[in-house]
């Protein structure tokens, strides 16, 4: 697999995060706020340098371990048919990962924004996107609904895979619509849990349906 323009703008991002974290430094507290409650609201500082410079070095290992998956693919579960599909949620993810940051170090340095209402937003735009891309990912083992059921059907997969970016893009969108009205974070939690069980139930339903299961007395004899 050749690196792909995704890959370079994945590579920009995480140069950018750096660059930022470099300038910001001198106006970041110490300690840093690096986790945050369901409310939204710091529970968790690191001292620096680790606190400024964690997330880049999070941003750019995630986006080294994603980068080198589809080399290692066994064959028959290869990502060749989804790769732009494939590369463009590994910037999804990286810079779902940069903007925590920057809301983070902003809201630290006393910014207006905070993650109470910038962390719902985020993670609904990031299932929407996940969930409108979903159904473009063929079977592999890195990415997707990845049930016994969905790795043993490529039929399972696909229609699996329909559904679950409806279900997934509509949990976003309670998200979403959760951050905007200044509401918290677990209703949104709840809509994404509900859409991975859905999906979940959906693809051993339907490979039952498809292709049945062998009892292990039909097995042994």
């Amino acid at each position: 697999m050749k690196v792909s323009r995704l890959n370079l703008l994945t590579a920009v991002v995480v140069a950018a995060l750096a660059a930022l974290a470099w300038a910001w430094y001198p106006l970041l507290p110490d300690p840093v706020p690096t986790h945050w409650n369901l409310d939204g609201a710091a529970d968790g500082w690191t001292a620096k340098p680790w606190g400024v410079w964690l997330m880049p070095l999070i941003a750019g290992g995630t986006a080294a371990l994603l980068m080198a998956l589809p080399w290692v693919a066994p064959r028959g579960f290869r990502l060749e048919a989804g790769r732009r599909a494939y590369d463009l949620v590994v910037l999804l993810v990286v810079s779902f990962l940069g903007a925590l940051a920057v809301v983070g170090w902003n809201s630290a340095m006393g910014g207006r924004l905070g993650m109470d209402r910038a962390l719902p937003f985020l993670l609904g735009a990031f299932f929407i996107v996940l969930g409108n891309y979903l159904a473009k990912f063929p079977r592999n083992f890195f990415i997707g609904i990845r049930t016994p059921w969905t790795l043993a059907s490529e039929t399972v997969w696909n229609r699996t895979h329909r559904l679950g970016g409806w279900l997934f893009m509509a949990a976003g969108l309670v998200c979403v619509l959760t951050g905007l009205a200044g509401g918290p974070l677990w209703p949104g939690l709840l809509a994404l849990g509900l859409a991975a069980l859905v999906a979940t139930g959906y693809s051993l339903v339907l490979y039952r349906r498809l292709h049945g299961f062998v009892s292990e007395d039909t097995d042994s004899g």
